[in-house]
Protein backbone atom coordinates (compact mmCIF):
# COMPACT_ATOMS: atom_id res chain seq x y z
CA UNK A 1 0.00 0.00 0.00
CA UNK A 2 1.29 3.44 -0.92
CA UNK A 3 0.99 6.30 1.54
CA UNK A 4 0.36 9.76 0.06
CA UNK A 5 2.16 12.43 2.12
CA UNK A 6 1.74 16.17 1.73
CA UNK A 7 4.89 18.04 2.81
CA UNK A 8 4.54 21.78 3.44
CA UNK A 9 7.41 24.21 3.06
CA UNK A 10 8.79 22.44 0.00
CA UNK A 11 11.01 25.43 -0.73
CA UNK A 12 12.75 25.20 2.66
CA UNK A 13 15.64 23.03 3.71
CA UNK A 14 13.47 21.31 6.30
CA UNK A 15 10.71 20.53 3.80
CA UNK A 16 13.21 19.15 1.32
CA UNK A 17 14.86 17.15 4.11
CA UNK A 18 11.51 15.55 4.97
CA UNK A 19 10.95 14.71 1.31
CA UNK A 20 14.42 13.17 1.03
CA UNK A 21 13.90 11.14 4.21
CA UNK A 22 10.61 9.82 2.86
CA UNK A 23 12.28 8.90 -0.44
CA UNK A 24 15.14 6.93 1.13
CA UNK A 25 12.92 5.19 3.67
CA UNK A 26 11.53 1.72 3.10
CA UNK A 27 8.02 3.18 2.98
CA UNK A 28 6.00 3.09 -0.19
CA UNK A 29 5.25 6.77 -0.41
CA UNK A 30 3.91 9.27 -2.90
CA UNK A 31 5.21 12.73 -1.99
CA UNK A 32 3.10 15.79 -2.69
CA UNK A 33 5.12 18.95 -2.11
CA UNK A 34 3.41 22.18 -1.08
CA UNK A 35 4.74 25.70 -0.82
CA UNK A 36 3.42 29.27 -0.80
CA UNK A 37 5.32 30.05 -4.00
CA UNK A 38 5.58 28.40 -7.39
CA UNK A 39 9.32 29.04 -7.02
CA UNK A 40 9.68 26.56 -4.12
CA UNK A 41 12.12 24.12 -5.67
CA UNK A 42 10.76 21.13 -3.77
CA UNK A 43 7.57 21.42 -5.81
CA UNK A 44 9.52 20.09 -8.78
CA UNK A 45 11.21 17.24 -6.93
CA UNK A 46 8.03 15.50 -5.79
CA UNK A 47 5.46 13.26 -7.39
CA UNK A 48 3.01 16.17 -7.36
CA UNK A 49 2.99 19.77 -6.20
CA UNK A 50 0.55 22.29 -4.82
CA UNK A 51 0.63 25.97 -3.94
CA UNK A 52 -0.96 26.73 -0.56
CA UNK A 53 -1.76 30.17 0.85
CA UNK A 54 0.51 31.60 3.55
CA UNK A 55 -0.83 30.43 6.91
CA UNK A 56 -1.07 34.01 8.16
CA UNK A 57 -3.35 35.09 5.31
CA UNK A 58 -7.05 35.67 5.83
CA UNK A 59 -9.09 32.53 5.17
CA UNK A 60 -5.99 30.31 5.20
CA UNK A 61 -7.59 27.53 7.26
CA UNK A 62 -10.54 27.12 4.92
CA UNK A 63 -8.32 27.30 1.82
CA UNK A 64 -5.87 24.75 3.21
CA UNK A 65 -8.70 22.38 4.15
CA UNK A 66 -10.06 22.68 0.59
CA UNK A 67 -6.58 21.96 -0.82
CA UNK A 68 -6.09 18.94 1.44
CA UNK A 69 -9.45 17.54 0.35
CA UNK A 70 -8.48 18.06 -3.31
CA UNK A 71 -4.99 16.54 -2.89
CA UNK A 72 -6.20 13.62 -0.76
CA UNK A 73 -3.10 12.86 1.31
CA UNK A 74 -3.01 10.30 4.10
CA UNK A 75 -0.73 12.53 6.17
CA UNK A 76 0.57 16.11 6.27
CA UNK A 77 4.13 16.71 7.43
CA UNK A 78 5.21 20.23 8.29
CA UNK A 79 8.38 21.37 6.54
CA UNK A 80 8.24 25.05 7.41
CA UNK A 81 8.67 26.61 10.83
CA UNK A 82 6.17 29.27 9.77
CA UNK A 83 3.55 26.54 9.21
CA UNK A 84 4.21 24.60 12.41
CA UNK A 85 2.24 26.76 14.87
CA UNK A 86 -0.69 27.01 12.47
CA UNK A 87 -0.96 23.27 11.89
CA UNK A 88 -0.49 22.55 15.60
CA UNK A 89 -3.25 25.03 16.48
CA UNK A 90 -5.65 23.70 13.84
CA UNK A 91 -4.65 20.04 13.83
CA UNK A 92 -7.92 18.69 15.25
CA UNK A 93 -10.06 20.76 12.86
CA UNK A 94 -8.00 19.77 9.82
CA UNK A 95 -8.00 16.10 10.83
CA UNK A 96 -11.74 15.99 11.54
CA UNK A 97 -12.70 17.82 8.34
CA UNK A 98 -10.34 15.95 5.99
CA UNK A 99 -9.54 12.60 7.59
CA UNK A 100 -5.82 13.30 7.16
CA UNK A 101 -3.21 12.77 9.89
CA UNK A 102 -1.41 16.04 10.71
CA UNK A 103 2.09 15.25 11.98
CA UNK A 104 2.70 18.10 14.43
CA UNK A 105 3.38 18.40 18.14
CA UNK A 106 0.80 19.87 20.49
CA UNK A 107 0.59 23.66 20.30
CA UNK A 108 2.04 24.07 23.80
CA UNK A 109 5.16 22.15 22.80
CA UNK A 110 5.50 24.18 19.60
CA UNK A 111 5.13 27.47 21.49
CA UNK A 112 7.63 26.38 24.15
CA UNK A 113 10.20 25.39 21.57
CA UNK A 114 9.73 28.66 19.66
CA UNK A 115 10.76 30.69 22.74
CA UNK A 116 14.49 30.28 23.41
CA UNK A 117 14.25 31.55 26.99
CA UNK A 118 11.29 29.31 27.82
CA UNK A 119 13.13 26.35 26.27
CA UNK A 120 16.26 26.99 28.36
CA UNK A 121 14.12 27.27 31.52
CA UNK A 122 12.28 24.04 30.65
CA UNK A 123 15.56 22.22 30.14
CA UNK A 124 16.97 23.59 33.41
CA UNK A 125 13.81 22.75 35.37
CA UNK A 126 13.87 19.19 34.04
CA UNK A 127 17.54 18.59 34.89
CA UNK A 128 18.58 18.52 31.24
CA UNK A 129 21.62 20.25 29.74
CA UNK A 130 20.83 23.87 28.90
CA UNK A 131 22.70 27.00 27.90
CA UNK A 132 23.36 29.57 30.59
CA UNK A 133 20.66 32.06 29.86
CA UNK A 134 19.85 35.52 31.13
CA UNK A 135 17.07 37.84 29.94
CA UNK A 136 18.02 41.37 30.98
CA UNK A 137 15.29 43.98 30.95
CA UNK A 138 17.68 46.89 30.52
CA UNK A 139 21.07 47.72 29.12
CA UNK A 140 22.35 48.25 32.66
CA UNK A 141 21.31 44.68 33.61
CA UNK A 142 22.90 43.31 30.43
CA UNK A 143 26.16 45.13 31.11
CA UNK A 144 26.23 43.98 34.74
CA UNK A 145 25.57 40.36 33.79
CA UNK A 146 28.18 40.44 31.01
CA UNK A 147 30.78 41.85 33.40
CA UNK A 148 29.98 39.10 35.94
CA UNK A 149 29.99 36.34 33.34
CA UNK A 150 32.74 37.65 31.10
CA UNK A 151 33.01 38.29 27.39
CA UNK A 152 32.33 37.13 24.77
CA UNK A 153 28.54 36.97 25.20
CA UNK A 154 25.92 35.82 22.75
CA UNK A 155 22.88 38.03 22.20
CA UNK A 156 19.92 36.45 20.50
CA UNK A 157 16.24 37.22 20.14
CA UNK A 158 13.83 34.99 22.07
CA UNK A 159 12.22 33.85 18.83
CA UNK A 160 13.41 33.35 15.29
CA UNK A 161 15.35 30.93 13.17
CA UNK A 162 18.57 30.42 11.28
CA UNK A 163 20.69 32.56 13.62
CA UNK A 164 18.80 35.69 12.54
CA UNK A 165 19.58 38.48 14.97
CA UNK A 166 22.28 36.51 16.80
CA UNK A 167 25.35 38.53 17.75
CA UNK A 168 28.53 37.59 19.53
CA UNK A 169 29.69 40.64 21.50
CA UNK A 170 33.27 40.93 22.65
CA UNK A 171 33.06 44.08 24.78
CA UNK A 172 30.78 46.43 26.68
CA UNK A 173 30.98 48.85 23.72
CA UNK A 174 29.66 46.17 21.35
CA UNK A 175 26.98 45.23 23.89
CA UNK A 176 25.83 48.85 24.15
CA UNK A 177 25.58 49.00 20.36
CA UNK A 178 23.78 45.66 19.94
CA UNK A 179 21.42 45.43 22.93
CA UNK A 180 17.71 45.76 22.21
CA UNK A 181 15.46 44.87 25.16
CA UNK A 182 12.41 44.40 22.93
CA UNK A 183 13.79 41.19 21.37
Amino acid sequence: MTCRVLVTGAGSGVGQGIMKALRISDLKVEVVAADISVLGQGLYRADAGAVLPPVESEGALEAIIRSIRRIGPDAVMIGSEFDLGFFAAHRRTIESETGVLVVASDLGVVELSADKLATACFLRDNALPYPRTFAPESLAQALEHAEDTGYPCVLKPRTGTSARGVRVVESSEELREAFDPSK
